[in-house]
């Protein structure tokens, strides 16, 4: 299993909270979306790059931990939205 590329999911984590910062005009659950949409694009790019360049593995299944990273961004933005509420 690939979940212990933990720089990927901390990197990846890190993109989605600056992703949804720049989609701050929407609605939550679009702003999730968008910054979850942007970062799987972009782990799909990476994989890509590595393919045709040759550096890297190209493999489909690096996509978990990039995704495991979106998840972690949202639980973070998620505790700090219901943070500010209650204050």
């Amino acid at each position: 299993m690939e979940i212990t590329k933990y720089r990927h999911i901390v990197l990846f984590a890190i993109f989605f909270l600056l992703t949804s910062v720049q989609a701050r005009g929407y609605r939550a659950r679009t702003q999730y979306l968008i910054a979850a949409g942007a970062v799987m694009a972009m782990g799909v790019y990476v994989e890509l790059a590595e393919g045709l360049t040759g550096n890297g593995h190209c493999r489909l299944r690096d996509l978990i931990p990039d995704a495991a990273g979106a998840l972690v961004g949202a639980l973070v933005l998620v505790s700090l939205r219901k943070f500010r509420k209650e204050d």
